[in-house]
């Protein structure tokens, strides 16, 4: 499942194509550095950097992607009260998706939608998402993944049980959100730039009692 070459296997179609595109420029000497600059930035977009999680911290909890944190709060999931820290993922980001923490995966759930992202959460209920519902230390932690404007597809895997940092998927643009323990003690603030498998906070010292 995980993928350690310098190109993640979900964009090995998409830069094909763009080299592809790219040679036939050359050959008939039509739009090269245009075709070239589209080939560069589809590896650009595709990159697949190894990532490590820092903290050996059995309750560590770590950040699914590199982005922007766009907000923190208090949010209600299936009944339940969840602490939600969501991070924007832009196209310049890396779009590799990572698990943020041992988890054991107990449903992943898919709707199909627009590639949408607004700051709206009514909106982005129309938005194409996929959520992992996981157990940690005997608690819920919900990792809801949603697509863009750009994003045209969310990859993500099947498992049964991932490490922490493990790839868990790409997405090339959209908000990826983690629902926490309301007692989990955060490192982080809205507005602070992250990459994935830096730490975001730990849970609860009652956690996993």
């Amino acid at each position: 499942m995980d993928n350690l070459r310098v190109i993640n296997r979900y964009g090995y179609l998409s830069i094909s194509i763009f080299g592809a595109l790219f040679l036939l420029s050359l050959l008939f000497e039509i739009y090269e550095y245009f075709f070239g600059l589209l080939f560069l930035a589809s590896i650009f977009i595709y990159r697949n950097p190894e990532r490590m999680v820092e903290v050996s911290d059995d309750k560590a909890i770590f950040s699914p992607v590199d982005g922007k944190i766009i907000s923190i709060k208090r949010t209600i999931y299936a009944g339940d009260e969840y602490l939600e820290v969501s991070i924007r993922n832009h196209l310049c980001d890396c779009g590799v998706l990572r698990s943020v923490a041992n988890l054991k995966i107990d449903e992943i759930k898919k709707k199909n939608g627009l590639n949408l992202f607004s700051s709206s959460d009514a909106k982005n209920l129309l938005s194409n998402r996929v959520a992992y519902i996981c157990s940690f230390i005997n608690k819920k932690i919900v990792i809801k993944i949603c697509s863009g404007v750009i994003s045209r597809k969310i990859h993500y895997e099947n498992a049964k049980e991932l490490k922490a940092g493990a790839r868990i998927g790409f997405i090339v643009d959209g908000k990826v959100s983690v629902l926490l323990p309301v007692d989990t003690t955060l490192k982080i603030s809205t507005g602070d730039k992250i990459k994935a498998c830096d730490l975001i906070g730990f849970l609860g010292e009652d956690n996993g009692k």
